[in-house]
C-alpha cells in the first residue's frame, strides 16, 4: 500500500493552513466568549461539543476520499479506510447524547484516535507531506479547546 500521493500542480499551503486555522475559530470563540462574561458557559460549551463533533465526523470522511482516490490500494487496505472513515462521525453522533465531562473525554479520544490514523496513512504515503503537520496542529488545539471547556 505504499503509494506516494503525487498531483500535477503544487498546492496553496498558505490557503490549506489558512482554512484549517479557520476551522478553529468555534473552537477558540467557544473559551473566550464564555471569559468575558457576556455569555453563559453552558450554552457555549454545548456550542463547541456540536461543533467538534461535527468537525470528527468532517475529518472522518478524509479518510474515504484516501480510499477512493489510490486504484493500486489493496481491497484489505481499501475497506479498512472505508470503514475507518465512518467511526469519528458515530464517535461524535455518540457525543451528542451524553453530559458534557462526557462529551468531551469522548470527543478528545476521538480527535486522538484519529490522528494516530492519519499518521498510519502519513507513513504509508497516502498522504500528502503537509497533511499530517497540520492535522497534529489542528488536534492539538481542538482536543484542548474541548477539554478547558469544561473549566471555563
Amino acid at each position: 500500500m505504499n503509494m506516494q500521493h503525487q498531483s500535477t500542480t503544487s498546492p496553496n499551503l498558505k490557503l490549506i493552513y489558512a482554512l484549517g486555522l479557520a476551522g478553529l475559530i468555534p473552537f477558540l470563540v467557544s473559551i473566550a466568549a464564555p471569559v468575558t462574561g457576556l455569555y453563559p458557559q453552558t450554552e457555549w460549551l454545548e456550542i463547541s461539543l456540536s461543533y467538534g463533533a461535527t468537525i470528527l465526523s468532517f475529518v472522518g470522511a478524509i479518510h474515504w476520499g484516501i480510499a477512493m482516490s489510490h486504484p493500486g490500494m489493496s481491497r484489505k487496505d481499501r475497506n479498512i479506510l472505508f470503514i475507518w472513515s465512518v467511526v469519528p462521525a458515530l464517535i461524535g453522533w455518540y457525543s451528542l447524547g451524553l453530559k458534557p465531562v462526557e462529551a468531551s473525554t469522548i470527543l478528545a479520544l476521538g480527535f486522538i484516535l484519529h490522528l494516530i490514523q492519519d499518521y498510519r496513512l502519513q507513513r504509508k504515503a497516502l498522504t500528502p507531506s503537509w497533511y499530517f503537520p497540520l492535522r497534529l496542529l489542528l488536534t492539538i488545539v481542538a482536543t484542548i479547546c474541548l477539554i478547558l471547556g469544561l473549566f471555563i
